[in-house]
């Protein structure tokens, strides 16, 4: 609400408001951040992005339709089966190309889901057309048949459920089940076939007609009522009990009313209310909600920029006239967040840096063996892509560098290959190798922080897999090549802090640094470890 948000996020919620009414929000998160960056969280609008791209499909598809059908239909078929296919394998594979000369990566492989794939038009519009070609297929209600196509609308709607998961790539050939599963109920089951006569319960029929109420307002409720509730199960059920009931009074009091009389008027005005009320808080000048979201929004803008430099730094190669130290750190965010730890303790002009990053889904080894077996399946291609430790460049610098900091997001499964990829790396620099441990603040809930005299010596329970890889690290890697981050601030009890000692928040969610955080961090890091001495300039 405008009078309890800060300036900065009535302006991020008037933008994410006219991005919506527009039906362009999906290309605004895209370009803004990452859509499933944390910055997006407390994001009303959020699940807009599929009803833009609705409509951009009813735009565009209706253009296509007309036109090419007032040729012939065979025309419109091939039209429409060309732009499917082309659809399809720009999802399917679009991960390949690159915005760099020679606009394709090194290693081409078929199920390479780009980033963007998930919420732009362009990948998603195969789907769609799916549905009009299957409009031009015959029906065939076959009485016969009508058991068969029964059993497998039932397999194929279980493989969808099964497969389509975060684990693998989306969208992708794994949606193909779920379309073949609504032709079959469409075009091949009759109405007295069991599925049938199941999807036209009365309770299933009043949910399809009450949906688009459901998708409207249920994410907003959710973002509300979680900060109210605890997550267990019993409230989880009540509170979907209560998101279902508000969304069917939704439907039935307002939107079964005002649809019947939406005309070019109606609309028009309320588009005109809404962007009034977005101008106001563009120039509202209103307090703060509180310190702890404030802290988050500031945080993750301070560590994209963090990340942004990390990633600039990629292209430095290192001066051997120079007479300054030659630092290479190679990792994901883990790696942004101690550079910027350089940065913010002013050390960079003191030394020559460059990086190199490793994503923490590819894990940060140098070893021999096939890691691919390891790493989820949409994230293969592009650490292929990356190759570890087979760049060339990477090598060059790592015989030249004069210390190394591996810093990442260490996971139990790269607890076997720690040896080995510290053996590698000895083997072809003398540079000084230095892993970095764990870093973690806790679970952090950030829109119940608010730093006060009571609060400011909270401390936090660190993760149990944090501690556990943390002590198998110093237990396989040299003593005088562990940084043990985890003893700088955890305590007998095992909780470390949320607050700098001035009462700044350290982390805005547990794992990244805020400024204040990486110059508190970093600060601590380098007085309480001789093995980054050569970083101490005081």
């Amino acid at each position: 609400m405008p009078f309890i948000n800060t300036q900065e996020e009535n302006l991020k919620l008037a933008k994410n408001t006219i991005s919506s009414l527009f039906f362009y929000c999906n290309f605004y998160y895209f370009f803004e951040t990452d859509y499933f960056n944390a910055v997006h969280l407390n994001n009303y609008f959020l699940h807009f992005w599929f009803i833009a791209n609705l409509v951009q499909f009813y735009i565009i598809y209706p253009v296509i339709f007309i036109f090419s059908l007032k040729i012939s239909k065979n025309f419109c078929v091939t039209i429409l089966l060309t732009v499917t296919i082309f659809s399809f394998f720009l999802a399917q594979m679009g991960g390949n190309l690159s915005f760099k000369y020679p606009f394709f990566e090194s290693k081409i492989f078929f199920n390479y889901v780009a980033p963007w794939a998930y919420f732009l038009p362009f990948t998603r519009i195969w789907v769609f057309l799916l549905g009009g070609l299957i409009y031009f297929t015959k029906n065939n209600n076959n009485q016969n048949h009508s058991w068969v196509y029964t059993v497998l609308s039932f397999f194929l709607f279980s493989f969808s459920l099964y497969y389509i998961n975060s684990d693998h790539p989306y969208p992708s050939y794994l949606i193909f089940p779920i379309v073949i599963f609504f032709y079959f109920v469409v075009k091949k089951l009759n109405s007295n076939s069991s599925l049938i006569v199941f999807l036209k319960n009365k309770i299933l029929v009043f949910i399809g007609v009450a949906s688009y109420s459901i998708y409207l307002i249920h994410y907003p409720l959710i973002l509300i009522l979680r900060e109210y509730f605890p997550t267990n199960i019993v409230i989880m059920f009540l509170i979907t009990l209560f998101i279902f009931s508000i969304c069917f009074i939704f439907h039935k009091k307002l939107e079964s009313k005002i649809r019947p009389k939406c005309n070019f008027i109606n609309i028009s005005s309320m588009y005109i209310i809404i962007v009034f009320i977005c101008i106001f808080l563009l120039y509202d000048n209103s307090i703060s909600k509180t310190a702890g979201n404030v802290g988050f929004i500031n945080g993750q803008i301070e560590a994209e920029i963090a990340s942004e430099y990390f990633n600039k730094n990629q292209t430095n190669d290192f001066n051997n006239e120079l007479n300054k130290t030659k630092l290479l750190i190679i990792g994901d965010s883990y790696a942004s967040d101690f550079l910027n730890c350089l940065t913010q303790l002013s050390i960079l002009d003191k030394i020559q840096v460059s990086t190199f990053r490793i994503p923490a889904n590819c894990g940060n080894l140098y070893v021999k063996s096939d890691l691919t077996k390891y790493i989820k399946e949409k994230h293969i291609a592009s650490c292929c892509n990356i190759g570890w430790y087979s760049s060339s460049v990477l090598l060059d610098r790592i015989r030249s560098a004069d210390y190394i900091v591996l810093a990442s997001l260490w996971k139990k499964w790269q607890i076997p290959f720690f040896q080995e990829s510290f053996n590698n790396l000895k083997s072809i620099t003398s540079a000084e190798v230095l892993f970095l441990g764990p870093k973690c603040f806790g679970d952090i809930k950030i829109d119940n922080i608010n730093p006060t005299k009571n609060t400011l010596n909270i401390q936090n329970k660190i993760l149990e897999k944090n501690r556990y890889v943390n002590n198998k690290m110093k237990q396989i890697i040299p003593a005088n090549s562990f940084v043990d981050t985890q003893s700088c601030f955890l305590d007998d009890f095992g909780t470390v802090p949320i607050f700098t000692d001035n009462g700044n928040l350290i982390s805005y969610d547990g794992q990244h640094l805020t400024n204040k955080g990486a110059k508190y961090f970093g600060r601590k890091l380098i007085n309480s470890h001789s093995n980054l001495n050569f970083l101490n300039f005081e």
